[in-house]
């Protein structure tokens, strides 16, 4: 346990990533914060997460920044110059990030994405039914889970998740570092669209 009420780990993939950009004194051995809450009676303050209202907010001003972004413009036509399998039934996030933990909208940025894709198959494919989402992510608060349940996305504990992948789902994963499931995932659940991004650099 290294600092108070938090897991912090080196995984496989970022211990065997360059590290070019990182400050003097961090080699390939450095922990990294995954963010996950240690829970214990008398140890955390509920009241110091960021409430479902706020994380509804951080959502909602992050939805209206990416509208009026080049990302999501570009997005709209990659989505559509791709042809997608019109049997994609789900979407799972994976290591989007707490939502109050957002600093520069980053993590909310990610669950937009997530959720544009969705709207994107739901507008483009009115015969079908619409996209179930999921989320998981260690880090996620109640506040989290009831802001994306309001926009549908349900939140799954532990590997839930990788449960819900197979050959009609679309996988996003926002932290392939500290979150590393590629190989378990495009290996073995085998989904219809992948979309990370590389080990060292941000989504």
């Amino acid at each position: 346990m290294l600092g108070r009420n938090t897991l912090q780990f080196s995984s496989i993939v970022e211990i065997c990533a360059p590290h070019r950009h990182l400050p003097v004194g961090f080699g390939p051995y450095h922990t990294m914060f995954i963010g996950e809450p240690i829970v214990c009676p008398g140890c955390v303050n509920p009241n110091q997460f960021a409430t479902t209202k706020e994380c509804k907010k951080i959502l909602h001003n992050a939805k209206k920044e990416w509208k009026r972004s080049n990302a999501s413009r570009h997005l709209r036509r990659s989505l559509a110059a791709a042809n997608l399998p019109r049997n994609i039934t789900k979407i799972v996030g994976f290591g989007l990030g707490t939502l109050e933990r957002s600093g520069e909208l980053r993590n909310a940025g990610q669950h937009i994405l997530l959720l544009s894709i969705k709207d994107f198959l739901d507008t483009n494919r009115p015969d079908s039914a619409p996209v179930k989402c999921y989320a998981q992510d260690p880090a996620y608060t109640n506040g989290d889970t009831g802001a994306l349940l309001n926009r549908e996305v349900e939140v799954v504990p532990r590997n839930g998740g990788l449960f819900q992948v197979d050959k009609n789902t679309v996988v996003v994963s926002g932290s392939p570092q500290a979150y590393p499931i590629e190989d378990l995932v495009a290996d073995r659940c085998r989904p219809a669209v992948f979309i990370t991004c590389p080990p060292d650099s941000d989504m």
